[in-house]
């Protein structure tokens, strides 16, 4: 650093090299760790983001669980949440009796999500409507809004995940350990063939 004349005729003490060298290691500071600064901010801030549309692509079974079917049924052992892959869709164009979807560029996807982040957990999109289903069962018997315990649950039914190629809204969420998902809610059913 350049030598500074020293300057004592001011109120608030003298400014002098040492003083200025400090000054000059503070800034140095702070540049080394903005770069930091600026990951927790936006990691702060990205902890939600904008909707937007996308497709499903493909249906894993997320939660699984004992379930009773029908007063006197069996216990079967069953996915009672999933998680689903996806990719970001636009519309191109709709008239009076169709939508036309289109994929954004650039496209976005679980995997690309999973291969930024580096974590082949994170991307996944998840049902809002599913993930109360562990608890609603344990207290109700009800998956899905039905009670599956009821003796007018048909034998042959299940519960079902939202079907791979539907369209959702997702909103990007990012948990307290850092991992990205995402969020949709959609009413869950229940299908299967009915056993005389």
């Amino acid at each position: 650093m350049a030598q500074l004349p020293k300057i004592n005729k001011m109120q608030f003490g003298i400014i002098d090299e040492v003083y200025m060298n400090t000054l000059a290691d503070a800034v140095e500071e702070f540049k080394n760790m903005k770069p930091a600064l600026d990951v927790l901010v936006s990691k702060t801030l990205k902890m939600k983001s904008p909707s937007f549309m996308a497709q499903i692509t493909s249906v894993d079974d997320f939660v699984m669980e004992n379930v009773l079917i029908g007063e006197e049924g069996e216990v079967v052992n069953i996915p009672i949440a999933w998680k689903y892959t996806w990719s970001a869709v636009g519309v191109e164009n709709f008239d009076e009796d169709s939508f036309n979807f289109i994929p954004v560029e650039p496209n976005i996807t679980t995997a690309d999500v999973q291969e930024s982040i580096g974590d082949g957990e994170s991307g996944y999109a998840f049902n809002l409507a599913e993930l109360s289903n562990k608890k609603t069962y344990e207290e109700e018997g009800v998956i899905n809004g039905v009670k599956v315990s009821s003796p007018s649950y048909p034998l042959g039914f299940l519960p079902m995940s939202i079907r791979k190629f539907s369209f959702v809204v997702l909103q990007k969420y990012m948990s307290n350990d850092g991992q990205v998902f995402y969020l949709f809610d959609r009413q869950g059913t229940h299908d299967g063939t009915c056993e005389a």
